[in-house]
C-alpha cells in the first residue's frame, strides 16, 4: 500500500513540476498494482473462472460497465488502456487517472473523433497492448 501511494504521489509531482511531459504515462504493471490496490482496500476479491489470454498481446477485452469499481476489476486481471468518453477527462482526480493510464478518449457525438479512436485502438493492438472497450459507455444504478 505504501508504495503504490508512493508512486501516485511521485506522479502527482511530476505532473506539477512537467505538466505537459508524456513521460508521466503509468505501465501495465503499475496499473496491476493500483487496481489490485483498491479492490484490496474495498475488501473485493476477484476470481477468475476458466483460463486467461496471454497478457503479451494485444487483446481488445469488451466488458459491460455496471459501476465505477468495472475498471479496477478489469485492471487487476487484463491491464489495458480503456476507451473513455472525453467528458471523463473533466473529472477531478478521475480524470488525471485517466489520462496517465493512457485512456483513450472519445467524443461519442463526434464521428471524426470515432475514427480517430478506432485508429488509436488499432495501433496499439498492433503495438500488443491491450484496450478495453465498455460498450454501455456509462455507469447506472
Amino acid at each position: 500500500m505504501l508504495a503504490s501511494s508512493l508512486s501516485v504521489f511521485l506522479l502527482l509531482l511530476q505532473r506539477a513540476i512537467s505538466p505537459k511531459s508524456k513521460h508521466y504515462q503509468i505501465g501495465k504493471h503499475r496499473k496491476w498494482r493500483w487496481a489490485c490496490w483498491v479492490n484490496s482496500g474495498l475488501g473485493m476479491e476477484v476470481e477468475v473462472q476458466g483460463k486467461l489470454p496471454p497478457k503479451n498481446e494485444g487483446l481488445l477485452i469488451f466488458s459491460n460497465h455496471r459501476s465505477f469499481l468495472d475498471i479496477t476489476v478489469v485492471e487487476s486481471v487484463l491491464p489495458a488502456s480503456m476507451l473513455g468518453k472525453a467528458e471523463a477527462r473533466e473529472i477531478p482526480v478521475i480524470g488525471y487517472g485517466a489520462e496517465i493510464a493512457n485512456t483513450i478518449f472519445v467524443k461519442r457525438e463526434d464521428p471524426n473523433s470515432r475514427n480517430e479512436s478506432f485508429q488509436v485502438i488499432c495501433n496499439f493492438l498492433k503495438k500488443g497492448w491491450s484496450v478495453t472497450v465498455f460498450p454501455e459507455g456509462t455507469t447506472s444504478r
